[in-house]
């Protein structure tokens, strides 16, 4: 990749890092914004801001089309198309398919080991590190979509549900442990700028919707101008909590889980095929926005019911020792090979496409199952491996803001120092939360 190729893209996938900066030193939270929205929709390389651009049209078609499939597949299956007694009596409720036998838990500590990835991707794009590895830190986001789906859908058919009956009490659940976090880290990046009060009046304005409710990546400019940035993960995964009863419903009460995968996993191929015929890199819409993520989490919802009908006795042994570690492996070479950077265009079918989605897929699985020689299941399920996974959430959305402050007071902090003192502030978080929790 040439050298202007790569700053173009290192340039764009941090823009929202540097508005952040820039808001922190001295900048207005709109102003900056606009200058580099301006900036991005001028630029011959990267027209994925420009509002109604025919790059824009392609991606809403490629990303909205499958969606409208699907919506229009549950339309269907509710207006009593199904004809078998045992597909009546699922969607009524009266039958329920037993959940998987898979030990979730055992995940947590990934969820750390991503979440620790990107907290030094974003410190490699602040540094100036030139490092795959590092750079393919936004490679896990995907990952965390995948895995929340295939977690909801296990939880949920533990209780022996075939359709969501408490919505509320559902959606409350997961406010509880996200909303908070969410709010601080936001609050705090607000308090990280020059001016707090002109920026706070400034995210409560700047878009269709105001700020604090979750709902930054549904419009434009779809979480660009975000105090917090990382938190744009958080409010798409509100999106897909609200489709959430819909979707579950729908692949519980599905005759072929195979095919929701497979289908799920087409879904993902239209984004980064519009990029490359584009010779674009990914934008804030492409980046963010639910369109864009909803195949990995319905793929994460149909992974959860496939693994109800796999029965892991019939797998030989050796497979079942070493493919979790195999695809962990698979995965760490992809970061050391194929980072964004060196891809260009092509990074969509990485990052939002079906490449890794197998690798995910059958990392989830094999390392749930708990036969792992490596990846063993005392190593997995012991006391600060699971602490240190439940967490990552909080270090997810407070690394950023912190990270603002530490620049306010000094930008010249050696990493060990940045990184301990954001360990630090979403530990005492957490534990705090759990605390009220509890």
């Amino acid at each position: 990749m040439a050298a202007s190729e790569r700053t173009d893209f290192l340039t764009h996938g941090c823009s929202w890092l540097l508005l952040m900066l820039e808001n922190a030193t001295g900048s207005d939270l709109i102003d900056s914004a606009m200058r580099t929205v301006e900036a991005d929709s001028s630029s011959s390389t990267n027209q994925s801001n420009w509002s109604f651009s025919p790059l824009r049209l392609a991606e809403f078609k490629a990303t909205g089309a499958p969606l409208a499939i699907l919506e229009l597949a549950i339309l269907c299956s509710r207006r009593g198309r199904l004809t078998d007694s045992t597909d009546v009596e699922l969607a009524q409720g009266s039958v329920c398919i037993p959940p998987a036998n898979l030990n979730l838990h055992l995940l947590e500590v990934f969820r750390f080991i991503g979440i620790i990835h990107i907290v030094f991707f974003h410190e490699g794009l602040l540094r100036a590190w030139d490092s795959n590895f590092l750079g393919s830190g936004k490679y896990w986001v995907q990952f965390f979509f995948v895995l929340s789906g295939c977690v909801l859908y296990h939880s949920q058919a533990r209780r022996g549900e075939s359709k969501v009956a408490e919505f509320g009490a559902f959606l409350s659940r997961r406010l509880k442990s996200t909303y908070p976090g969410y709010v601080l880290g936001t609050c705090m990046a607000l308090a990280a700028s020059s001016q707090p009060l002109l920026a706070t009046r400034s995210y409560f304005g700047q878009g269709l919707l105001p700020g604090f409710f979750m709902v930054d990546t549904w419009f434009y400019p779809y979480g660009a101008t975000m105090p917090n940035g990382p938190a744009w993960f958080v409010c798409t995964l509100f999106f897909f909590w609200l489709c959430f009863p819909r979707w579950y419903s729908f692949i519980h009460t599905f005759s072929y889980p195979r095919c929701a995968c497979v289908l799920a996993w087409l879904s993902s191929f239209g984004l980064p095929m519009v990029h490359v015929a584009f010779d674009v890199v990914p934008g804030f819409f492409s980046e963010f926005h639910p369109l864009a993520n909803w195949p990995s989490f319905v793929f994460g919802l149909a992974l959860g019911r496939l693994a109800g009908e796999i029965d892991f006795e019939w797998i030989p042994a050796l497979l079942l020792k070493t493919l979790g570690s195999a695809a962990l492996a698979v995965l760490f070479a992809v970061f050391a090979l194929l980072s964004p950077a060196s891809i260009g265009a092509w990074v969509s079918f990485l990052d939002r496409g079906p490449v890794l989605l197998p690798v995910f897929a059958t990392l989830i699985l094999f390392v749930s199952a708990g036969q792992d020689v490596l990846l063993s299941p005392r190593l997995l399920s012991s006391a600060p491996a699971r602490w240190l996974g439940q967490m990552s959430s909080q270090l997810f959305l407070l690394h950023w803001p912190t990270r603002l402050l530490l620049n306010k007071a000094d930008s010249d902090l050696p990493l060990v120092i940045t990184v301990g003192v954001q360990m630090v502030v979403a530990s005492l978080f957490h534990t705090l939360l759990q605390f009220v929790l509890a």
